[in-house]
């Protein structure tokens, strides 16, 4: 394999181990009784709409496909802007939720890494004497090492909280991150199935088994 195609190799392969979604904080407030929450406004507070919409779509697709009633709420404020209580109050009467569930970017750190320099495995179907003119020029001509790689990639870092009852108090909040750009799809998918899944395990919505 040529080096700078094999360089590409281990980077997009580092990059894919670190794109996986996953939380770094969650907690609960065990003094909430319930109800089970039934129907939810989902709200992605950003200024970004692409970003806004990406999220809150994905988010309304996970729950509905488990059985949550859920409202994305560009549906029924398109605007971009920050709204006034007011208007959040007329958002969630219009929605019928009893529960609003929020999330916002907190912060996108630049990491760097280091990948190790490889030598790749000539395998025992060269034969010692189809290997040894391998290695013997490899050696002296350098295409037979892969030096080592530094790799920069952002860690997007999201809040996700849901807030229930008449007062619309927090009752649960994580803290996730990913590398993957902040309004991929793919990586709101993942979110959702977290959050489904972390609400259901701390009873606050009654989720269908994926």
């Amino acid at each position: 394999m040529h080096r700078r195609t094999l360089m590409a190799a281990l980077a997009c392969a580092f990059l894919a181990g670190c794109a996986s979604t996953r939380f770094v904080a969650e907690w609960r407030a065990n003094d909430y009784p319930g109800p089970v929450l039934r129907k939810l406004l989902v709200v992605g507070v950003s200024r970004d709409a692409v970003a806004r919409r990406v999220f809150e779509d994905q988010l309304v697709i996970e729950l509905t496909s488990r059985g949550v009633a859920a409202t994305a709420s560009y549906t029924l404020a398109p605007g971009e802007g920050e709204l006034d209580r007011a208007a959040l109050e007329r958002l969630v009467a219009t929605a019928g939720a009893d529960g609003i569930l929020t999330t916002r970017l907190v912060q996108i750190v630049r990491q760097t890494a280091i990948i190790p320099g490889a030598y790749p495995y000539a395998g025992p179907y060269y034969g010692f004497y189809r290997y040894y003119p391998y290695a013997y020029r490899g050696a002296w001509l350098g295409y037979a090492y892969t030096p080592p790689q530094v790799v920069e990639y952002d860690v997007v870092v999201l809040e996700t909280q849901l807030f229930a009852g008449a007062d619309q108090r927090l009752v649960w909040g994580a803290t996730s991150q990913t590398s993957a750009p902040a309004a991929s799809k793919q990586e709101a998918a993942r979110l959702g199935r977290l959050v489904v899944n972390a609400l259901a395990a701390a009873r606050l919505i009654e989720a269908k088994p994926v």
